[in-house]
């Protein structure tokens, strides 16, 4: 996806656009469209896992915070119907490129909380009880 793309998406320049790439702080607001329009969580565009800062971390980060949308691949969620298995390579986040079974279990079971989709979903129904889910 272009920068152009990506732009007329989320209603904005290109230019405006190619500023946050080079680190200009947008608005909450246009944070969460860019997720949207990639297909990922807030925190897999901001390559850090919120879930492990302390909260005087995560207060300073809520300040300070400068997002890396050109590290973070626009992607479609493959099919449900595409399998992983435990030597596939995870597709996206912060362990994006490592094999499945190297993926820390705990990161595997917030993603799933919070709503994965697709063939990381199923691979985590099949990796884990029902009951380690919740």
């Amino acid at each position: 996806m272009s920068q152009q793309e990506v732009a007329e998406a989320l209603g904005m320049s290109r230019t405006n656009y190619n500023s946050y790439e080079r680190g200009h702080q947008p608005r909450l607001t246009t944070v969460v469209a860019i997720s949207k329009s990639y297909s990922c969580t807030l925190d897999q565009l901001i390559l850090q896992d919120l879930s492990k800062l302390s909260k005087s971390a995560l207060r300073d980060f809520a300040i300070n915070w400068t997002p890396i949308c050109k590290d973070v691949e626009p992607m479609n969620p493959p099919s449900a119907s595409v399998a992983l298995d435990d030597y596939s390579p995870m597709p996206w986040g912060m362990h994006k490129g490592a094999n499945m079974i190297d993926v820390p279990d705990d990161y595997l079971k917030l993603m799933y909380r919070k709503g994965t989709s697709g063939p990381v979903k199923v691979y985590i129904e099949e990796a884990f009880d029902q009951s380690e889910l919740k």
